[in-house]
């Protein structure tokens, strides 16, 4: 009797022991199986909102001003300056990096290294530069304080725009 009870134990035990790694796996599958569902649910809610974001982007695409000049780094650079002289924000060291295009829109970084001001003219200039639209952008600002009144620090700007035909050259960086 002792004898069909172990081996009925130690054949009990090799079934789990076979039986484990299928039931590991099994889970795996219907976690994943569950993670698709819920990304096909994702995606049909997108495709259902298609219409709604093609309206949306028209709208976007048209408060995009197009390309003035080849260089528009120069062009975005003066929009900055100007901005920044009408509140009495100084900036020291501003550079513009090469533009990147994103599906048809182009995107340019200025990086402004240092900046002076106080906190009245740097709300005005913050203002000010969303006032002039969509296409401009401040990603990154670093604010330190120096004195009572004044403040320094850096910020990333970076404005978009549309070209009318395709630029090719160096100074294009495309990511898609």
């Amino acid at each position: 009797m002792l004898l069909i009870i172990t081996v009925f134990s130690l054949l009990f035990g090799a079934a789990i022991m076979m039986a484990k790694p299928k039931i590991e796996h099994l889970k795996d599958v219907m976690a994943k199986q569950e993670e698709l569902r819920w990304q096909i649910d994702r995606d049909k809610k997108f495709v259902a909102k298609k219409s709604t974001l093609a309206l949306k982007y028209d709208e976007l695409s048209r408060l995009l001003p197009p390309a003035t000049s080849a260089d528009m780094g120069v062009h975005w650079q003066q929009v900055l300056e100007r901005v920044a002289s009408k509140n009495n924000f100084t900036l020291r060291n501003s550079k513009a990096d090469l533009e990147k295009k994103i599906g048809d829109v182009y995107e340019l970084l200025i990086d402004c290294k240092d900046w002076e001001g106080n906190l009245d003219s740097a709300t005005h200039f913050l203002f000010d530069l969303q006032a002039e639209g969509a296409m401009l952008d401040v990603r990154r600002m670093l604010v330190m304080s120096t004195t009572t009144e004044k403040l320094r620090g850096t910020f990333a700007l970076y404005c978009a725009y549309t070209r009318g035909q395709k630029k090719t050259g160096p100074d294009v960086r495309e990511d898609n």
